[in-house]
């Protein structure tokens, strides 16, 4: 038995509840992508309708039915296959990070150290942790869409839906990794399991991290 229990996204809205084989009939019919964004009631979590079901109809065209009425068959465009990067290419990525945030931060602190001029501990984590924040925010939701880092291992941080990020969920992403380390790194671990390869930081923050 088939339950109304899917949603779909289009032009900014939430539509149903409809059943897959409803789904299906929507994108036989052309009003809606073989990839759209679906969700069951009971989840959070959007997903293409591609992993849900076999919207191509065992690999025969889908059909399509125009404004005229007279049904046609049109091949699907190809939609770019993103795959989730795993723990592995996100710590060569951090390694990168961790030399580009760090050296600059000791470097300046030493020409401080070496004019003599005062400068409490306070004030330095607080210089290190400004110039961090900066660095990872304002790279993850430019263009380039990361850091340094992880645009030199092919890797883009997006939204769950594939979409770039804000400025304010790329600052939400980083302070959410204090969690990640008070967890004994369990929060950076989880990348090794979770089913997108998202860290505890990437769960709260609502962030994915993709290979280009």
């Amino acid at each position: 038995m088939s339950y109304r229990e899917w949603h779909y996204q289009k032009a900014g809205r939430e539509w149903g509840p409809l059943t897959l084989d409803e789904l299906q009939e929507l994108v036989a019919e052309g009003h809606v992508e073989p990839w759209v964004q679906v969700r069951r009631a009971d989840l959070a979590d959007w997903m293409p309708l591609t992993d849900v079901v076999d919207v191509t109809d065992g690999g025969r065209p889908l059909p399509v039915l125009p404004a005229d009425g007279i049904l046609t068959y049109e091949i699907p465009r190809a939609r770019p296959q993103r795959l989730y990067a795993g723990f592995g290419a996100r710590f060569g990525a951090f390694l990168l990070d961790y030399f580009v945030v760090g050296i600059p931060i000791v470097g300046a602190l030493h020409v401080i150290d070496a004019l003599g001029l005062p400068m409490r501990e306070w004030l330095r984590q607080a210089l290190f942790v400004t110039f961090a924040w900066l660095y990872y925010a304002l790279l993850e939701s430019s263009p380039w869409q990361g850091t340094l880092g992880k645009h030199a291992a092919g890797l883009i941080v997006t939204d769950v839906h594939g979409q770039p990020v804000s400025f304010g969920r790329a600052t939400a992403r980083l302070f959410a990794k204090a969690l990640s380390f008070c967890t004994f790194y369990i929060g950076f671990l989880m990348i090794s399991w979770t089913r997108r390869s998202q860290g505890l930081h990437d769960l709260i923050a609502g962030t994915l991290v993709l290979r280009k």
